[in-house]
């Protein structure tokens, strides 16, 4: 047609040159391409938000759009979408749509019933690692894959946490201030690396506690966003070749040994998927004077002779100090739930609710930033169940009795001062996964400034 349009021109004395014909037509072509392709964009996006089955759900149109809200708020403001999360549920109540796909909720009381239906595969992107028993979908799986694992996280497994005491007695005789955040997660790296690979790092031994490393965990907790916004970066990070090979002591058995030769079918103890494993058990990991000393005249009632520390399950008898772990949030992290049969939610079906909003949520928890665990110790009061710093059932997370083997040392055995702490350095402000506190944060930094034994 514009070739007969330039010969009518050149006809009437006005000849084009090939050359405008040519780029005249590319952009008629250019514009009739482009026309269908905004009204798809428009017409799809009309339908996601009003027409979508999830339509009848309340909150932001901008989320209920697209994922790119959700982008923006975990990757370009690292880790934020938590806070839009409960400004939506202030305004909109205790169910929201979330983004395109999926519900969000926050009422503490349906917890129990949600989590008891199974993971939703998008979101497991986060971990990178789909062969570990924290990937596994149903329950069926996950309990296939944890059998072999709890006698490794025993009370008895555990015990080791007094490798801690010696560089703390160190600490206290030179005064010196130490992070505490760092010095936990080294704790937890020596010990696991130990009786999992028979490769401890000796992370302790050294004076900064290898503090790298708990800045290495944050990124890479950080970038779990990327990798469930964009799935397909993972088969390319697979791609990358593995050299399993035998290390420490071969007459000692580790984790791995007991995967390699139990029971489990041949596929669950592949290279890969162990490997996945290995990953996850090294990722997974008290303010006033008041509350301290409360909880060293409890400790101090199971403490043997010379300061050794009781059992874990000792420990569990101690109401005061065992619900000193409220204020550590744990995973921050939305995780939704996929069920075989609907759930239902007075009159909706719902999907995912954050264990944050749970710990913190006023009606539960007056005052909720305030650290006081008296409050559990309140007649009357059951407040057990919404105790989910960690986890609950059979998913619970398996380091928390090193946790609070840790703790009980730290509490009961040292006196110590805060140093330049505030709670800007302990307070959540981005999900990574896990909870952040400020990211200019130079850490909890205690003083530890007494042995008490």
């Amino acid at each position: 047609m514009l070739e007969g349009l330039g010969r009518s021109l050149t006809f009437c004395g006005c000849g084009l040159p090939p050359l405008l014909i040519r780029v005249s037509h590319q952009c008629v072509s250019q514009e009739w391409i482009s026309i269908p392709t905004v009204l798809y964009i428009v017409v799809g996006g009309i339908r996601r938000v009003y027409f979508n089955p999830l339509s009848k759900f309340p909150g932001s149109k901008l989320a209920a759009l697209t994922l790119w809200y959700e982008f923006y708020c975990d990757l370009v403001k690292r880790g934020t979408h938590i806070w839009p999360i409960e400004k939506m549920h202030k305004k909109y109540g205790p169910i929201i749509r979330l983004n395109p796909y999926q519900i969000h909720i926050l009422d503490p009381d349906f917890f129990d019933e949600l989590y008891s239906a199974e993971k939703y595969p998008w979101c497991l992107n986060t971990a990178g690692a789909g062969g570990s028993t924290f990937s596994a979908v149903t329950h069926e799986h996950h309990r296939l894959r944890h059998s072999p694992l709890a006698p490794f996280f025993s009370a008895r497994s555990v015990a080791k946490v007094e490798k801690l005491c010696s560089p703390f007695c160190q600490l206290a005789q030179t005064g010196m201030v130490v992070r505490l955040d760092a010095t936990l997660i080294a704790l937890t790296m020596d010990v696991i690396c130990d009786y999992a690979f028979d490769d401890d790092l000796c992370y302790l031994d050294k004076h900064d506690f290898e503090a790298n490393w708990k800045d290495s965990v944050v990124k890479a907790a950080d970038g779990g966003a990327a990798a469930r916004q964009f799935p397909s970066m993972l088969p390319l990070m697979e791609r990358v070749p593995l050299h399993p090979k035998e290390t420490g002591n071969k007459e000692r058995r580790t984790i791995f040994h007991i995967l390699r030769d139990c029971d489990l079918p041949r596929k669950e103890k592949a290279v890969k998927r162990l490997c996945d494993e290995a990953g996850v058990i090294i990722g997974s990991r008290w303010r006033r004077a008041c509350c301290l000393e409360r909880a060293r005249v409890e400790l101090d009632t199971v403490l043997r002779e010379e300061g050794e520390l009781p059992t874990w399950t000792v420990l569990q008898g101690l109401p005061y100090f065992r619900r000193g772990q409220r204020g550590l949030y744990g995973i921050t992290v939305r995780n939704p739930r996929i069920a075989r049969e609907d759930i239902r939610y007075k009159d909706y079906t719902p999907v995912s609710q954050s264990a944050y909003f749970i710990l913190m949520h006023p009606d539960i928890f007056p005052q909720p930033i305030e650290f006081r665990p008296e409050r559990w110790l309140q007649p009357g009061k059951r407040l057990d169940r919404y105790l989910i710093s960690f986890g609950k059932g059979t998913r619970q997370c398996l380091g928390i009795k090193q946790l609070h083997l840790a703790l009980a040392a730290i509490v009961s055995l040292y006196d110590w001062e805060m140093y330049e702490t505030g709670l800007d350095d302990v307070v959540c402000k981005h999900d990574f996964f896990i909870s952040v506190a400020d990211l200019k944060s130079k850490g909890v930094r205690p003083r530890i400034t007494a042995s008490r034994y």
